[in-house]
């Protein structure tokens, strides 16, 4: 008899404390769940709301845009200035205003053109940015705020060497996806279609198209950082 009580009492006690154990594991993976953006390293403190990211090119490449068969710009220096409006749990995304992008010491080169000079610019900016955790960092999606203004560049090509002045070229889209490295703290995006805008481009719609109607715009930035410390996708 005193056997059976003590086994009673033990499946009581499982009893009891099974609910204190569930709660506690909930607890737990409450507690384990890590915001999106991260300082320092992946699972440090979260980015808070309002924090400035910036970034410069990654050392050692360009920001380059291919633009149809036979054009190339090249810009050896640009920076990125973004600011949280949003970090939640890493099954969330994280949202940023992408405010400020630099372009700057660009070169272009056209096939059959010689003399040519250009300056570039971005568009329509803030544009809306959002961060999602992926293996070895995250995605990120680069998008307009409003269908009104698509995002993307304004290239500015001094054709004076050819007789045509300076053409105002844009090339836009309505968004651009990239990829973010903890190994590098970096944001890659790698050929992003972007398409000749005729309506904004106006009266140098036809010499611009003559170039390329579309452009495939490649650039890293890195290492992404607020303030001092590092941004990491958790």
């Amino acid at each position: 008899m005193p056997k059976f009580r003590y086994l009673a009492l033990v499946a009581a006690g499982a009893m009891m404390l099974s609910p204190v154990g569930a709660a506690y594991a909930s607890s737990a993976h409450q507690a384990a769940k890590k915001p999106v953006l991260t300082l320092s390293k992946v699972g440090g403190k979260a980015a808070k709301k309002g924090a400035k990211v910036t970034a410069g090119l990654a050392k050692g490449t360009d920001l380059v845009a291919t633009i149809g068969s036979g054009g190339k710009a090249s810009c050896s220096k640009s920076a990125i200035t973004a600011k949280v409006t949003a970090n939640p749990n890493s099954k969330g995304k994280a949202t940023l205003s992408l405010t400020g992008d630099s372009i700057s010491k660009c070169t272009i080169s056209v096939t059959g053109f010689s003399g040519l000079t250009v300056t570039m610019k971005p568009v329509d900016l803030p544009a809306d940015v959002t961060v999602s955790a992926a293996k070895g960092g995250g995605n990120v999606t680069i998008s307009e705020t409003k269908s009104s203004k698509p995002i993307g560049i304004e290239a500015l090509v001094n054709a004076s060497s050819v007789g045509a002045g300076t053409l105002s070229c844009f090339f836009t889209a309505k968004s651009i996806s990239g990829k973010v490295s903890n190994k590098t703290n970096s944001v890659k995006v790698s050929g992003a279609k972007l398409t000749l805008n005729t309506k904004l481009s106006g009266s140098s719609a036809a010499l611009c198209g003559a170039v390329g109607s579309t452009a495939k715009l490649s650039v890293t930035y890195g290492p992404l950082k607020s303030g001092s410390k590092k941004v990491f996708v958790s």
